[in-house]
């Protein structure tokens, strides 16, 4: 709905005006280099030659046109009066209002963790990126439920009582701790509310500078468990007579292994360098095999050398081994 004043000058006590009698309406489309202007008739009814709507003196006018997203109008009255002066001069301040439509409901992702993924314990803050255009964007809001297959049951978290809770039926909103071109970035709960292998799903909220909002959901589990390596050959405080392969195998808890990396030093020496004993220690070397779980790799070794051997697990959340106990992981 488009509305406005009028008024017929002179204006005031002890003046006379015949009054006015409408209001001419002119609606102007600006795309690239060409002008077209509502014709009123219906929501598509534009014309190449300028084109005014006849309103009352009120004024006011509903039958809109099909607005068109990312596009500027320009939207001018003219006064006339019932002698049939029409208003010449023009303040654009005053007559007319630019416009420019944004139609469609601004954009949030969560980027990391990503979607489907895992999110581990040194992970304490959650990213994301949000957009809008033409309006651009106002605020993002942030909200965590710890059932991702129902996430209104007993499952948003509350900034206020630091708690996944049941006193919410829908998303308990945070704002992010900043947005700045583009980006957002919040603090979720801490690791104390967080448990391994569980699914959570982040809420983004985004709302743009014309109040349009819409929200955005991404699922991720929550993997604090380090992988273990074993090895499987040698056995610890072993001798061999023989050249053989090391190897092992490697189990995860939350994830999944992703990599087993070997460290062989030869006491006295240096480390296994993929070529010799001469490495400056700590080298981890990818092992191959048929896979992490099921890894080897293969070494020459010198007669009458003590060695030791260390395996180190990745997993998928991007959690790394760091304890290796004796007979298990060295």
């Amino acid at each position: 709905f488009i509305s406005g004043a009028s008024v017929d000058k002179p204006a005031g006590a002890g003046q006379v005006n015949a009054g006015i009698s409408s209001v001419k309406l002119k609606i102007q489309r600006l795309t690239g280099e060409t002008s077209t202007y509502f014709g009123g008739a219906s929501g598509s009814d534009w014309y190449t030659d300028e084109t005014f709507i006849s309103t009352s003196p009120g004024w006011g006018y509903s039958s809109m046109p099909t607005w068109a997203h990312n596009t500027r109008y320009v939207i001018s009255a003219k006064g006339l009066d019932a002698i049939g002066n029409l208003e010449t001069a023009f303040d654009t301040s005053v007559d007319s209002r630019t416009v420019i439509f944004d139609l469609l409901n601004p954009t949030a992702t969560v980027t990391n963790p990503a979607g489907g993924g895992y999110l581990n314990a040194g992970q304490a803050v959650i990213y994301g990126t949000a957009s809008d255009a033409p309006a651009g964007i106002s605020s993002v809001w942030v909200a965590i439920s710890s059932n991702a297959a129902d996430k209104n049951d007993t499952a948003w978290y509350s900034v206020s009582a630091d708690t996944f809770t049941s006193a919410y039926s829908d998303a308990v909103y945070d704002s992010t701790d900043n947005y700045s071109g583009g980006n957002w970035e919040w603090n979720r709960p801490g690791n104390y509310l967080m448990q391994t292998n569980r699914q959570y799903v982040v809420r983004v909220k985004a709302k743009d500078k014309v109040n349009r909002e819409q929200y955005y959901d991404y699922t991720f589990t929550y993997d604090s468990a380090p992988p273990v390596a074993y090895i499987s050959n040698p056995s610890n405080d072993a001798y061999k007579n023989a050249q053989f392969t090391v190897s092992g195998t490697a189990s995860d808890f939350g994830s999944s292994v992703s990599t087993v990396q070997v460290q062989i030093e030869e006491l006295g020496t240096g480390c296994y360098n993929g070529t010799d004993f001469a490495g400056a220690c700590p080298i981890f070397r990818i092992a191959g095999g048929a896979g992490p779980t099921n890894w080897s790799m293969s070494v020459t070794f010198n007669d009458n050398k003590r060695y030791v051997v260390v395996a180190r697990a990745s997993d998928t959340a991007s959690n790394v081994q760091n304890t290796f106990g004796l007979g298990t992981s060295s």
